[in-house]
C-alpha cells in the first residue's frame, strides 16, 4: 500500500497528499484509515488520550506535509505527532463527507 501511494500521490509532492487534492480513489482508503485511526483512540463518551500508535500511512502523509514546511523539525514528539494525525484524519473525513454531499 506503501509503495502504491508512493508511485501515484507522493511523487506529485506534499501538497497531493491535502484532503482537497486527493484523488476520489485515494480520498477513500485514507478516510477509512481515518476513521479506524480516530474511532480506535477516541471515545466520545470519554476524554481519553491516544494510544502512542498512529497508522504509518497517515503518519506518513502527515510527516511529508510537515516536511514541506518552513520551519520543519524532526524532533516532534509523539504527543503532537499523534495531534497532528488526529488533525489531519477530522480533514480527511470532512472532506470525504463534503464531496459525497456536493453541498455548496
Amino acid at each position: 500500500m506503501l509503495s502504491k501511494l508512493n508511485n501515484e500521490v507522493l511523487s506529485h509532492g506534499p501538497e497531493a497528499l491535502l484532503p482537497q487534492n486527493l484523488k476520489k480513489k485515494w480520498l477513500s482508503i485514507l478516510q477509512e484509515m481515518a476513521e479506524d485511526f480516530i474511532g480506535s483512540n477516541y471515545d466520545l463518551e470519554e476524554c481519553k488520550k491516544p494510544e502512542d500508535v498512529a497508522d504509518p500511512i497517515l503518519t506518513v502523509c502527515v510527516s511529508e506535509i510537515l516536511r514541506s514546511q518552513p520551519n520543519y523539525t524532526t524532533d516532534i514528539p509523539i504527543d503532537k505527532m499523534l495531534e497532528k494525525v488526529a488533525i489531519y484524519s477530522i480533514s480527511l473525513i470532512i472532506e470525504a463527507v463534503d464531496r459525497q454531499s456536493n453541498m455548496e
